[in-house]
Parts: structure tokens; C-alpha cells; sequence
């Protein structure tokens, strides 16, 4: 496939991503409205648009974590590899409370993001919501933004479009965050979808889990402006220095 048709498969791609999260939010919300359950809503969406975008031709989905488009590095689970995304996780998950309790300060959220009987909003938020934004925002709007703007851009673009789906300013905020570091997981892992699937899995479990009472210390301008900026920089630096020359080489 030569430079232009490859172009014009990545604007397609775009597009049929932007088209699948815009069909996602529209049916999870109307119906989680008609059932009075958000999170019923969600499993719903997912079940319908996951299908239509993994068989549409321009998805890839990958589920093993290897390093399958860059064969002259070392495939497979590595050490260096796990360290760095367990790390990225913890700052990440760090930055991103810090940053919704700071920015609730002023705009308050409401209670629950998904609301509904307590197995649903278990299955939504940690499995089949995380599957489906994932499928969207990261192998196919992120991979295809990556061909025609490269990776930086890429992740910067598709972490917006995946932050304005949380739709309060707080979660918009935090979930930004939280793109940055699946976009990087799923370029670390070889563009693996299992990977950024399972961070943002874990990002969310964390968040229904651990009590964010201690980090009400660390709700001040500066505090969360320096790990704001410490995660972009290992989220973006995870994005682009896999594709450097000698990054993760097999010895000899």
C-alpha cells in the first residue's frame, strides 16, 4: 500500500472512530435513560458498537502484549516494559484524583458517573466500558491519527476526544490524563489493545476502590501542575521512545 492510499485508509479510519463514539454515547445515554440505569446503558452500547468497529477493516486489535510493528525489538512481556507501565499507573492514577479533586473545588460533580445496580456498574466500568472506549479511542481513532500526524499528536488528539466523553469538567480533566497513559501502553505493548484494555481496567478499579481522602493535601495549584506534567511527559515519552533506534533491541 503506497503513502497516499495509506493516508486516505487513515482518514477513513478517523472517521469511522469518531462515527463510533458518537453512536456510542447516543445509545448508551438513551438507553440508560429509558432503563434508568446508566450503566446498563453502557453495557448495551458496547455490545452493539464494539462488534461493528472490530469487524469494520480498519480496526487491529491486538490482545497479546508484544511488539508485533516493530519486529527489531524484543517481543513479549519484558521487565523494563511492566516496570514502566505499573509506574505510569500509579503516577497516573495520582495526577488524575489530584486533578478532579482540585477542579471540584469549583465545579462540583455529581455523585456517581454511572449509576444502576452495583454488578452492572461493576461490569460497565471496569470491563465492557473500558473495552469499547479503548476499541475506539485507541485502535482505531488513535492508530489512524498516529499515520497522519504521528504518535505525539495522535495521543494528544484522541486523549481529548476520549476525556469529552466523560462530560463534567472534572472527569474531563482527569480522564485526559488517563488517555495519555493508554495511548502510551498501547504503543509501549505494540500497539496492543489488551494493554491499554487492562490500564484502563485498573485505573478505574483503583478509582472505585482506594479512598482519595489522603490527597485532599495535594488539592493546590502547584502540586498538581508538576504531576500533571510529569505524567504527560512518561505518557508521551512512553508514546514515542519505543519507535527510537535501540529501544528495548534484543542483545547481540
Amino acid at each position: 500500500m503506497n503513502g497516499t492510499a495509506r493516508r486516505r485508509r487513515a482518514a477513513g479510519g478517523v472517521l469511522i472512530g469518531l462515527a463510533g463514539i458518537v453512536a456510542y454515547v447516543l445509545i448508551a445515554a438513551m438507553v440508560g435513560a429509558a432503563a434508568g440505569s446508566s450503566a446498563f446503558g453502557v453495557c448495551v452500547a458496547a455490545a452493539l458498537i464494539v462488534p461493528l468497529a472490530m469487524f469494520n477493516g480498519t480496526c487491529e486489535p491486538g490482545w497479546r502484549l508484544q511488539d508485533q510493528p516493530h519486529p527489531d525489538r524484543r517481543s513479549g512481556i519484558t521487565a523494563s516494559r511492566l516496570r514502566w507501565s505499573i509506574a505510569a499507573l500509579v503516577v497516573t492514577w495520582l495526577s488524575a484524583q489530584t486533578i478532579f479533586l482540585w477542579i471540584s473545588l469549583v465545579v462540583s460533580p455529581t455523585a456517581n458517573a454511572v449509576s444502576g445496580e452495583l454488578p452492572l456498574v461493576l461490569l460497565a466500568v471496569i470491563l465492557v466500558g473500558p473495552l469499547a472506549e479503548e476499541v475506539l479511542c485507541r485502535d482505531l481513532l488513535y492508530r489512524h491519527l498516529a499515520t497522519l500526524a504521528g504518535a505525539p499528536a495522535a495521543a494528544i488528539g484522541s486523549s481529548v476526544v476520549f476525556a469529552l466523553l466523560h462530560v463534567q469538567p472534572a472527569r474531563v480533566a482527569a480522564t485526559f490524563v488517563l488517555g495519555l497513559l493508554s495511548a502510551a501502553l498501547f504503543e509501549l505493548w505494540g500497539r496492543s489493545l489488551l494493554a491499554a484494555w487492562l490500564g484502563h481496567a485498573l485505573f478505574n478499579l483503583a478509582a472505585l476502590l482506594i479512598p482519595v481522602g489522603p490527597l485532599q493535601t495535594m488539592v493546590h495549584p502547584l502540586p498538581t501542575v508538576m504531576l500533571l506534567g510529569s505524567v504527560t511527559i512518561v505518557a508521551i515519552s512512553g508514546a514515542i521512545l519505543p519507535r527510537l533506534a535501540g529501544s528495548f533491541r534484543a542483545p547481540g
